[in-house]
């Protein structure tokens, strides 16, 4: 056996030890590029070597699962995912979730736990040297200032499809509480919540800022989840965080020759479609509302991206072009 497929059972045995479900033949398949044949050959040497079981699930898949607890020696934690903790930790705090922050910390510190001595040596090292590189010490910031336990508020009122009763700062002089029902969290420069009034009986699906909200409490009362709605969807209709059914519609920019070369370098869209022209410009398409939040964007990029079509956002753009700009985004 080559080390490139031993290293693939081992990889297959901690995903069986990890799924309590199990894996079918086109899980494997899907996850090691493989054919139906050789995904067969694996899951068969895996019932030898780690007595790996096969069973039906309810819809008449076979699958298999590994009930015993995962052998440490095999598992192999690399320094290059312990950063990658620590990037997506960075990125928590950026974005106001110290909490989530937190929780990932102690991730880190039981997998650390769980790294066997003889490993845990060399880990370090090397996850000293990539930290220092990476200069994680240093990075700095503004970001919203969520308040203590409005995170884990949320969490267990979306888990559990209950009420939150939150104290929700309007302006400076005023505050007022309500009661609301979570559908999702949109992540932007600021956290928003994308929830409905309990009073409110169409159940219109309103924004609030997370730092906006001073306490949050998770009530003994559900609601019942619209089955149909998806928050990736409804999210997918904004540029941005910020939707408007009358602004929703198609967007088109042209970008100069001179900032094709960076500007293919951004998603600015999901669903975004890319046409280069035969001068060199890039001309991006995509459907999307929130004209305020392409205008802050487009603002950057000053008179090297042109705006081809809504002619209101065209008009929005028109007095805030920059020239000049000796940096592109």
């Amino acid at each position: 056996m080559s080390f490139e497929k031993a290293r693939d059972i081992i990889e297959l045995y901690t995903n069986l030890c990890g799924r309590s479900v199990g894996l079918t033949i086109g899980d494997v398949k899907q996850e090691y590029g493989v054919s139906k044949r050789t995904a067969q050959r694996m899951l068969h040497l895996s019932e030898e070597m780690f007595h790996a079981e096969a069973y039906f699930d309810n819809a008449g898949h076979k699958r298999w699962r590994v009930k015993d607890n995962i052998r440490k020696e095999l598992i192999n934690v690399t320094p290059e995912e312990f950063i990658a903790l620590d990037t997506a930790k960075e990125l928590l705090k950026d974005k106001g979730m110290e909490n989530a922050a937190s929780d990932l910390s102690k991730l880190k510190t039981k997998v650390e736990a769980l790294t066997p001595n003889k490993k845990s040596h060399a880990l370090s090292t090397d996850y000293e040297a990539l930290l220092e590189a990476q200069g994680f010490a240093s990075r700095q910031g503004p970001r919203p200032i969520i308040q203590e336990g409005v995170y884990k508020a949320i969490h267990t009122a979306i888990k559990g499809y209950q009420f939150l009763k939150i104290d929700y700062r309007q302006n400076e002089f005023k505050n007022y509480t309500m009661t609301i029902a979570i559908y999702g969290i949109l992540y932007g420069t600021r956290p928003y919540l994308v929830a409905y009034s309990k009073a409110d009986k169409d159940k219109n699906l309103r924004y609030f800022r997370l730092d906006k909200i001073i306490q949050a409490t998770v009530q003994d009362d559900y609601f019942e989840e619209d089955e149909e709605f998806d928050i990736n969807e409804f999210a997918r209709k904004a540029y941005g965080i910020f939707q408007d059914d009358d602004q929703y519609g198609d967007i088109e920019w042209r970008f100069t020759p001179k900032a094709t070369v960076e500007a293919k370098t951004f998603l600015f869209h999901p669903d975004q479609d890319l046409t280069h022209e035969e001068d060199g410009s890039m001309t991006v398409r995509f459907k999307a509302a929130g004209y305020t939040e392409m205008c802050w964007d487009l603002y950057r990029w000053g008179d090297q991206v042109e705006v081809i079509k809504p002619e209101a956002l065209k008009a929005m753009c028109a007095e805030h072009h920059r020239s000049g700009i000796n940096a592109l985004p």
